[in-house]
């Protein structure tokens, strides 16, 4: 299976708990037709048909961690900018050039203070970051830049 369309198999992948249960279902509505096989050959039989090789391989991916989807136009999201918790929504989005990333801008529900200074404040409503998949800001070479993180 390619890497594509192992990512693409793995979102739509239940729960190890899920998966056992349509096994069950499977060899009880294959003896109602007077066909018994073992819960073992029914957990195979399940991961032939999510296109793994065995029960083994469609356990452990039903058992990896889901990938996180993109944020979206309108989305209420949490983190932090330059250190600064915020809370926002996400009013602009753009497919960035770098492989994995976005660039997104967020209104904050409450101006952020950008500067660190006793003398002077600037106050931030809106800003715009790159992030990628995991929610992190990068800088333009695609480096992480611990500028923005949104977790929510």
């Amino acid at each position: 299976m390619s890497v594509h369309n192992e990512m693409e198999t793995m979102m739509n992948i239940p729960s190890t708990d899920a998966l056992k249960k349509q096994a069950s279902r499977l060899r009880d509505h294959l003896a109602g037709k007077n066909i018994d096989i073992s819960h073992a050959d029914a957990l195979e039989a399940v991961a032939k048909q999510y296109g793994c090789r065995n029960w083994n391989v469609l356990n452990a991916m039903a058992k990896r961690e889901k990938p996180k989807d993109w944020p979206k136009i309108g989305d209420k999201v949490q983190g932090n900018y330059l250190g600064n918790p915020f809370s926002g929504q996400i009013i602009k989005q753009n497919i960035c050039e770098l492989p994995n990333a976005r660039t997104y801008a967020v209104r904050f529900d409450e101006p952020v203070d950008v500067v660190k200074s006793e003398h002077f404040s600037s106050l931030r409503q809106q800003v715009n970051m790159t992030l990628n998949k995991d929610g992190h800001s990068i800088d333009h070479k695609g480096r992480p830049d611990q500028i923005a993180e949104i977790f929510g």
